[in-house]
């Protein structure tokens, strides 16, 4: 009798436990309830102010917001905030676990723009992120207006497998397909000359002919992958190019 009472009181003592690691648990990870949302190649606006009491461990008037951002599959991230003036604001990324995981770079000042601004780049896996911007300020009354531009592209790239001569004024350009896209975006040059998209094509074909090309003209070829994220455009690499000779 005297071991079950024993057992019993060892359970509740690690239930209590648990309880309590579970309650600070909650309460230090509680921003992750109050994070704003923002997309993938959005600009989101706003202004740093004093939103933090002061207290005995921290005796600053500060400024702390937190958004988050959803990645469906492996890609390059660029968070930047830009502030006006020599002020700027410190950006941090965590995982859905809370556990930091990397700091912005030192700030820039650009003079004829009179602005401030800090980039943070990561590789990031699928998941939920969250972005944290921090500041203290010297005053209750400071307010600095910002404007933050996270910026996403794929890993992975669009392979060319050939551009041939279908007759004397047509090309056909076959690729490899880049897995769940969108779409796929066909740009062309001539020699010397500067990249211009030609055509936008579903994601499910891979091939696609260009007409009316001129005979004794070299042409070159890029195809640049997309999917939509949330209602907007997130590329991939783009492909290698391949050339042509008509």
């Amino acid at each position: 009798m005297k071991k079950i009472k024993r057992w019993v009181a060892v359970i509740m003592v690690c239930l209590l436990t648990l309880t309590g690691a579970e309650a600070v648990y909650a309460q230090t990870y509680s921003w992750m309830q109050t994070a704003k949302k923002v997309r993938i190649n959005t600009v989101v606006k706003g202004v740093a102010k004093n939103n933090q009491t002061p207290t005995l461990m921290d005796p600053w008037d500060s400024y702390e917001e937190f958004y988050y951002i959803n990645i469906p599959t492996k890609m390059n991230i660029s968070i930047t905030v830009s502030v006006k003036g020599t002020q700027t604001l410190e950006v941090m990324l965590y995982n859905n676990q809370g556990n930091y995981l990397r700091q912005s770079g030192p700030w820039t000042y650009n003079r004829s723009r009179n602005q401030s601004s800090s980039t943070l780049q990561r590789s990031c896996g699928v998941g939920e992120y969250y972005i944290r911007l921090t500041h203290v300020f010297n005053y209750n009354s400071e307010r600095y207006p910002y404007s933050m531009k996270v910026q996403g592209k794929f890993t992975n790239s669009v392979k060319i497998n050939q551009v041939r001569k279908v007759s004397s004024t047509k090309a056909k350009i076959t690729w490899k397909s880049a897995g769940k896209v969108t779409g796929y975006e066909i740009f062309r040059k001539n020699s010397g000359g500067a990249y211009k998209k030609i055509a936008t094509v579903s994601g499910k074909k891979l091939s696609y002919i260009n007409q009316r090309l001129k005979r004794r003209k070299t042409y070159y070829y890029i195809i640049c992958a997309y999917r939509v994220v949330d209602g907007v455009k997130v590329y991939y690499k783009n492909s290698v190019a391949k050339k042509i000779r008509m």
